[in-house]
């Protein structure tokens, strides 16, 4: 199961989970969190700041469109 799969079910299970994903792959960006309601994408290379800026906007609320 990847870590899509399981936020998805986990997702299904917890309606309104908030997910950050990491990713250092381009084209994840497109099917980041396919199937998870409340997500965020965060890029590498990211620095300290720019992890703790998505977590705490994770942690906010931000949609995917709020943060990174």
């Amino acid at each position: 199961m990847s870590g899509y799969e399981l936020a998805a079910q986990v997702s299904r299970e917890h309606p309104g989970m908030r997910t950050l994903f990491i990713s250092g792959y381009e084209h994840e960006a497109a099917r980041a969190g396919e199937g998870v309601e409340e997500r965020v994408l965060l890029p590498k290379p990211f620095s300290p700041g720019q992890l703790a800026r998505a977590v705490r906007g994770v942690l906010d609320g931000a949609t995917a469109a709020g943060v990174a």
